[in-house]
């Protein structure tokens, strides 16, 4: 551990410098465990901000809250899992699309476990309509074990599983109601407590794709993706989206992948960002019923689709985006998505 204090590593930060994976740890361990002042607290996190983080500074703390998690004991059901998630952030009002295509996958066959929260900056988060379909958030491992392997998919609900997040919560919530933006808008994603080693993982700004690839590899992820939809000029998603360009990074086994995909790279045609909204709760868990049961908007259907065949793809079960999205969409077609969604809910009820 490298022995200094808050107040010397903003120095070190301030002076142009970035923190090594040792330093970055150090920092991390500090905050989390709530030392120094609110003050200094503050100053590390902004230092950072201001130098703009480096992937092996995101990668050192986001290696400090996956040690400090609660293991979700799935053993070998996490060996080839796989999770998508966002950042958040995007302020884009659109509907639960990476979750929708997680729950898609893992109708599939493919083993899902998802990690996620309550709504922060939208009105709908992934918890709150996992939590929907009668998904119980405060589920003891057993129960998440259990659901895995009967249905592919499991959910980890953040606050349950990071206790040391706590200690980070006052000074988050100090410098967000101050404007500021720090490496925890960014770290969810990054701790996922099963550490699955397939991840899709969406940001809110272009400019963090290629380091968050960087900080995903070093990390370990066996293969990986990061995304950022550009639905138009000035416009941001932190997932994948017929509305537009997307840009994509790999990482660990698709580490060199740079990559700007227009839908109509992948035979889908190009939506208006309108086909992509959601609501609160009540409207997403409808949206998701209409997607199940090809209903919903052509534009949505396919955004999710594209999703979920990327993921496909990423976890090593289609050869191609292409091949995967066309699985996708012919899972929904059939009636497949609809039926799994029934037997789940029957389960969880």
């Amino acid at each position: 551990m490298w022995g200094k204090g808050l107040a010397e590593l903003c120095a070190h930060v301030r002076e142009g410098n970035d923190l090594n994976r040792e330093q970055a740890a150090a920092a991390a361990h500090l905050l989390a465990e709530g030392q120094g002042t609110l003050t200094e607290r503050e100053n590390l996190l902004l230092a950072l901000q201001e130098k703009g983080e480096s992937p092996v500074e995101v990668a050192g703390f986001a290696s400090v809250f996956r040690e400090l998690a609660r293991d979700p004991e799935l053993g070998e059901l996490a060996e080839n899992a796989f999770d998508f998630a966002g950042t958040g952030g995007d302020k884009s009002g659109t509907a639960n699309l990476s979750t929708m295509a997680s729950l898609l996958v893992a109708s599939m066959g493919v083993p899902v476990v998802k990690h996620g929260n309550r709504s922060i900056t939208s009105k709908c988060g992934s918890a709150d309509l996992i939590s929907a379909l009668g998904f119980p958030l405060e589920a003891e491992n057993a129960q998440l074990r259990e659901c895995l392997e009967r249905f592919n998919f499991t959910f980890l609900f953040a606050p349950r599983f990071h206790p040391a997040w706590k200690h980070v919560a006052e000074v988050r919530q100090s410098l967000a109601a101050k404007g500021h933006r720090t490496i925890f808008n960014i770290l969810g994603p990054l701790i996922n407590p099963a550490r699955t080693p397939y991840q899709v993982m969406g940001v809110y700004a272009k400019e963090w794709v290629e380091p968050l690839a960087d900080a995903l590899g070093d990390l370990g992820v066996r293969r990986g993706l990061l995304a950022n939809g550009e639905p138009f000029e000035g416009g941001t998603l932190d997932e994948l989206a017929t509305s537009g360009t997307t840009h994509v990074a790999g990482a660990g086994g698709l580490k060199g992948l740079s990559e700007a995909w227009l839908p109509e790279k992948f035979g889908l045609e190009r939506c208006a960002l309108d086909e992509l909204k959601g609501g609160d709760l009540d409207r997403n868990y409808a949206i998701l019923n209409d997607l199940a049961e090809g209903k919903a908007k052509p534009g949505l259907t396919d955004t999710v689709a594209l999703n979920a065949g990327v993921a496909l793809w990423v976890a090593e079960q289609a050869t191609s985006p292409e091949r995967g999205i066309s699985q996708a969409r012919e899972h929904i077609a059939s009636g497949q998505l609809l039926q799994w969604l029934q037997r789940l809910r029957s389960y969880l009820a």
